[in-house]
């Protein structure tokens, strides 16, 4: 698979992070960039090793850890051959796995985009809920095994799903733990001037601006939307903020993010996608932002495209019952979906109707 923007955002982080450690630990660093070693024998011990008391209280985040550590605990570890001779292993291992040819039958120049709603890749990238965060982190991880050509989209939620505890009098509380991507295994992506990317959808009554975060599961590179910026305003900012947010406006904000501005992403990046993966209903904008882009690419009508769309995109459902998919109301998604339907010059009654589950 050719190379896609965010390669050498990556690089320079993990380069920021080796240069406040001892030179012997610096493959650390390259490795606390790429969850490859999350499913690596010894992976994780390898970091566990250098402070397991900050191990745990940084929640398995390798980047917080070195960051984090004691200049003693630091030291004391760049002092242990044996630490030293396994990071190199690891580092030498992972950079075999990604140096691999791509395998399988999909076109390196046109690989498949994997789109989900949550990701469980791991513990300290805390972007998921339960089964179906499960289920697509360990296609990607599969993916990478496999060599197969994959570039995957999501949203960095900046408080992720809540947390439980009970409290004293046998009650259920929930609570919400604030993320800091700066401090993640992640990179934000940037331009050719240098500048964090950004894309812009039309949703609802105004523009929703995203940055987008790179984090590498293997040789699988994983896009995350963020509307944690100052242009937009404080509900555009809450899109990003909660997975499954309980209000359902929010949700559908997010899915409308999610499918239209992943298609953006994939264009902003460089990837053209063989095949779309879309994981459960939640990215279905994707299939209408494709087919603007095929309008407007060849100047085909809107069936034309869509049908172009259909031919290329597959679908899987991991809770396939009623209860455990979300409908809108029609005024809903009208409201949603009409200023971009407007610009790409589809009928937007058109376009709901398809999605109908009553007469």
């Amino acid at each position: 698979m050719r190379r896609v923007r965010g390669d050498a955002d990556l690089q320079r982080a993990a380069e920021a992070l080796a240069w406040r450690l001892p030179d012997e630990l610096a493959p650390l660093a390259r490795l606390a960039y790429n969850y490859r070693w999350a499913w690596l024998p010894g992976g994780s011990d390898l970091y566990r090793s250098i402070d397991p008391r900050r191990w745990r209280l940084v929640g398995g985040n390798p980047v917080r850890l070195l960051q984090e550590a004691s200049s003693e605990a630091l030291a004391a570890a760049a002092e242990n051959p044996e630490l030293i001779a396994k990071a190199a292993e690891l580092d030498r291992l992972v950079a075999e796995d990604l140096a691999r040819d791509p395998a399988g039958p999909v076109d390196p120049q046109n690989p498949v985009a994997f789109f989900c709603a949550e990701y469980a890749v791991h513990q300290s990238l805390p972007i998921y809920s339960g089964g179906l965060g499960a289920l697509a982190g360990d296609i990607l991880k599969e993916a990478s095994d496999r060599a197969l050509p994959m570039v995957a989209i999501g949203l960095m939620y900046r408080r992720g799903y809540f947390r439980q505890r009970i409290d004293h009098s046998g009650w259920q509380q929930e609570y919400w733990v604030l993320t800091d991507p700066e401090r993640l295994p992640a990179a934000l992506v940037t331009g050719d001037d240098g500048e964090p990317l950004r894309i812009t959808v039309p949703i609802n009554d105004t523009d929703a601006t995203a940055q987008v975060w790179r984090v590498d599961v293997g040789r699988v590179p994983l896009f995350l939307l963020d509307t944690e910026l100052p242009e937009n305003d404080q509900l555009v900012r809450w899109t990003t903020s909660r997975l499954y947010d309980g209000d359902p406006d929010t949700r559908l904000a997010q899915y409308a993010l999610l499918g239209l501005g992943g298609v953006a992403v994939l264009e902003a990046v460089g990837v053209d996608p063989g095949v779309v993966h879309m994981n459960e209903g939640h990215a279905a904008f994707a299939a209408l932002a494709g087919a603007r882009r095929e309008m407007e690419r060849d100047g085909v009508g809107f069936e034309e495209a869509l049908e172009r769309v259909r031919s290329r995109t597959i679908f899987t459902t991991h809770t396939p019952v009623p209860a455990g998919n979300d409908t809108y109301r029609y005024d809903q998604v009208v409201h949603v979906f009409r200023r971009y339907a407007e610009q790409a010059g589809i009928a937007i009654h058109d376009v709901v109707r398809r999605g109908r589950t009553h007469p």
